[in-house]
């Protein structure tokens, strides 16, 4: 049994327990806000026992597992190297870190203390997805020279999305899809454009 801990109770920690519940081999331990109230509204919504009104309580909590970290982009460096420190493996939203730097410490750090480190990128898990890259393998679709992607998506009343200081707009919240996309079919030609 896989304990979790929820870091955040907005929209996607909601999303993500309402699928962790379904599973069979996961228990969700935790969950924890930046006040009392919301731990224990997402508490109550989802059977959580632990509720904690700080982030760093439930890093120390030494039953859980498992982090997944549901803050905005701006709080994912800080809070994995908080959860990193307290030896909690961590599935964290997407975008994973606001550059590549941050990226690169977040790893080796996760490696000093051996810790699983991923990003919850849900795209790469759709079958969809799954058949292109085995094709792509294949060599069934041949020689790939352009992408074009596309990700349509309606934020008119989630504002955050556009909050430079949440790490907001299009690059690290939605367009990291089309993103995706591309670096899968073009694979490590991708680094060199």
């Amino acid at each position: 049994m896989i304990r979790w801990g929820i870091l955040s109770t907005g929209t996607i920690a909601r999303n993500f327990a309402r699928t962790a519940r379904q599973m069979g081999d996961v228990t969700l331990h935790a969950v924890a806000s930046r006040s009392q109230e919301s731990a224990d509204a997402f508490g109550d919504a989802y059977g959580i026992e632990r509720r904690y009104a700080s982030y760093e309580a439930l890093a120390a909590d030494p039953q859980i597992d498992i982090v997944y970290v549901a803050t905005p982009h701006s709080r994912h460096f800080e809070d994995m190297k908080l959860l990193i420190a307290a030896g909690k493996h961590i599935l964290c939203e997407k975008s994973f870190t606001t550059d590549a730097a941050q990226a690169e410490e977040i790893f080796r750090l996760a490696r000093e203390k051996g810790v699983f480190v991923m990003e919850a990128f849900w795209t790469k898990t759709i079958p969809v997805y799954r058949e292109v890259e085995r094709l792509l393998a294949q060599g069934a679709i041949g020689d790939i020279r352009a992408v074009t992607a596309q990700y349509g998506y309606t934020t008119a009343r989630q504002s955050r999305k556009f909050d430079a200081a949440l790490a907001g707009g299009a690059l690290l919240d939605i367009g990291v899809y089309a993103i995706g996309f591309a670096c899968m079919i073009l694979g490590e030609r991708f680094d060199s454009i």
